[in-house]
């Protein structure tokens, strides 16, 4: 999928990344969805919680 609801930030703001992330319901749809995201951008992205039940 190419297509975002918001363009990915400018390489200037490069320094600001990754970005933690805290995944509550890691388990659902939204979860899944958001891990796999995370997974595709390591550089942009990393996943430093998870949550689960």
């Amino acid at each position: 999928m190419d297509t975002y609801i918001s363009a990915w930030p400018p390489l200037v703001l490069a320094d600001r990344f990754p970005r933690r992330l805290a995944v509550l319901g890691s388990t659902g749809s939204i979860g899944v969805n958001a891990l796999q995201v995370a997974a595709l951008h390591p550089g942009l992205l990393q996943v430093t919680a998870l949550a689960a039940g």
